[in-house]
């Protein structure tokens, strides 16, 4: 059974900042703007499925955020996992 993942306010996120990081390393989080879910803050080792001994999101999760945003030009015709990864790529190396 899947846990909720703990949601947080964009405010109280920036304030305690080092606390919500370290929470982060054990369970995602997702950080909301005026209620709305705007990213998930995770491990990134849980961001990898690496078989059954990596924890991993809840995929539903992630298809529930992107498909807010899927009719981004950027994103048409990609796969929900294609764009997955490319906002990984670009939250560790710049766009």
């Amino acid at each position: 059974m899947n846990t909720p993942i703990q949601k947080v306010p964009v405010r109280d996120f920036q304030h305690n900042l080092s606390s919500y990081l370290q929470l982060a390393r054990s369970k995602p989080l997702i950080v909301t703007k005026y209620g709305k879910d705007e990213v998930i803050v995770m491990n990134p080792k849980q961001a990898v499925n690496q078989g059954s001994n990596t924890q991993s999101i809840d995929m539903q999760a992630i298809e529930d955020f992107i498909g807010m945003h899927k009719n981004r030009k950027d994103w048409q015709g990609k796969t929900t996992q294609e764009i997955a990864d490319e906002l990984r790529h670009n939250a560790w190396y710049g766009k």
